[in-house]
């Protein structure tokens, strides 16, 4: 058995994700939620017999939810990806991706007196990968493969007012936000073959942030020059991951597949996000 790849040159790609975490470290209830669903479609053609190109377009909404803050988020990502396989084999594979994600959100706040309102907040996020597998273990029944990707992210949101109809002077300006990111991630993934046409996976990981988990926040009451800061908390530096799936292949060319994993780390609620999809090759 070998890892899941395209059977033909080009091959159509869509799935739905969902996604539900949250921050745990929290000392003073600045703990937060989030919630993400959305779906993908997507492109990836054979250019030679070493390299594989594609693409993907997806939409994205969710909510970030904290003690005092409510907040729905909507928006497009788009990505270019490619896989190269420099031997005949088909053991070693490095991986490389981009993805630029644009999102709007609005939502309240409440305070001392009223609730303060946002709207329109505008955001961007950009991803970079680089990473490389290994085959070390491929039987007709199963397989064993080693993974490790280094990921650059940039995350900005824009400066935005709220406005407090029960009290101005609860309502904030805060200062625009720029956070940059890089992890190291590695895996060990695995499958095995039930049937010629039903295989499991399963993976066990583990991520680390080289940067620092936490962010911080700017703001000041409208109309006043005095400027507060609060630091937001982060999701820990390290997390294990863990995940299970299957793949149905309903003819050699139509792939469905469907997973689940989990997150564990010490400063964050225990993640889970699932992914059901389909891909067709010819």
């Amino acid at each position: 058995m070998t890892p899941l790849v395209q059977s033909g040159r080009i091959s159509l790609f869509a799935g739905y994700a969902d996604l539900n975490t949250g921050s745990d470290s929290s000392k003073n209830q600045a703990d937060y939620s989030l919630r993400s669903h959305g779906g993908l479609l997507g492109v990836r053609a054979r250019a030679n017999s070493k390299l594989t190109l594609g693409f993907f377009a997806g939409i994205d909404s969710g909510t970030a939810d904290a003690t005092y803050l409510n907040s729905t988020i909507t928006g497009n990502a788009f990505g270019l990806f490619g896989v190269y396989t420099p031997k005949a084999d088909g053991r070693l594979v490095a991986t490389a991706s981009v993805t630029a994600g644009d999102y709007k959100a609005h939502g309240t706040r409440a305070t001392a007196s009223g609730t303060s309102v946002f709207n329109h907040v505008d955001s961007t996020d950009y991803v970079g990968q680089v990473g490389v597998k290994y085959l070390a273990v491929r039987t007709p029944d199963y397989y064993l493969q080693p993974e490790l990707q280094l990921v650059y992210n940039h995350a900005e949101t824009d400066h935005f007012n709220e406005t407090n109809a029960a009290d101005a002077l609860q309502a904030l300006h805060v200062a625009g936000i720029s956070a940059p990111g890089v992890h190291l991630n590695a895996a060990v993934n695995g499958g095995y073959a039930l049937t010629d046409s039903l295989g499991l996976t399963a993976n066990l990981g583990v991520s680390q942030d080289l940067d620092h988990a936490y962010r911080k926040v700017s703001a000041n009451v409208i109309g006043e020059s005095t400027v507060f800061s609060v630091r937001a908390p982060g999701m820990g530096t390290t997390q294990i991951n863990v995940g299970v799936g299957a793949n149905y292949s309903l003819t050699p060319q139509l792939v469905l597949r469907a997973s689940y994993e989990a997150g564990f780390s010490s400063d964050a609620k225990t993640s889970s996000s699932f992914f059901i999809g389909t891909a067709l090759s010819f």
